[in-house]
């Protein structure tokens, strides 16, 4: 396989064993909690996992001839998911502030992308998910500002948060300079690595405030 494919492949699998993780490991503190920003990080990975299987599985197609239709369906299904795991995230961070009921509306909205985007060349994807992550940014910081214990999971959710800004970033410049796509996979998958880490790091900070 040329270089470009290996780092599809390790990109995916990165991204898909760390959303998985943080997916079943979070289950637990949900269960305990009933907390709806757990809840809605959980949902966020959930969408990231499914949506990077999809790319998985579109990726081990495209070795074989494939119609165009098929590559443009997975695409869709790709950013539906993209979108909705990058709304996850948002309301993760403001749910105290957005009635339940409307956050149904993330569905209809990232499929409104997922299929504009198809006639943007991914401009539409990239975009609207640069708006996403730097609108949950700066909420991220400002939680972390209020808060009084300025836990590590805060400051790596920041960090993690930043990194996926860089790489949305880095894939807009990549449709003008195409190289910098590798750039834009590496701070993809350091910001799934950063997430893991400040899961694994909650979850035995609890197992020792628990002994």
């Amino acid at each position: 396989m040329q270089l470009d494919r290996w780092v599809e492949l390790l990109y995916c699998l990165i991204i898909v064993f760390a959303s998985t993780f943080i997916y079943f490991k979070t289950r637990r503190i949900y269960k305990l909690t009933s907390h709806k920003g757990i809840k809605s990080f959980r949902n966020a990975f959930f969408f990231f996992g499914v949506a990077f299987l999809v790319r998985l599985l579109a990726f081990f197609i495209s070795f074989y001839h494939i119609s165009s239709t098929i590559q443009i369906t997975a695409t869709v299904i790709f950013n539906y998911f993209l979108s909705m795991a990058g709304f996850s995230v948002v309301y993760s961070l403001v749910w105290k502030n957005i009635p339940e009921n409307r956050k149904y509306f993330f569905h209809p909205l990232a499929l409104a992308i997922a299929i504009i985007d198809v006639f943007t060349h991914h401009y539409m994807i990239i975009v609207s998910q640069l708006a996403v992550f730097a609108y949950a940014m700066i909420v991220s910081y400002g939680n972390y500002k209020k808060s009084r214990d300025k836990s590590n999971f805060l400051q790596l959710y920041f960090i993690g948060l930043v990194l996926a800004l860089i790489s949305y970033f880095f894939n807009l410049l990549s449709n003008i300079v195409p190289l910098i796509y590798i750039y834009a996979r590496a701070v993809t998958a350091s910001a799934f690595v950063i997430f893991l880490y400040g899961v694994m790091k909650t979850l035995k900070w609890r197992k020792k405030e628990s002994a």
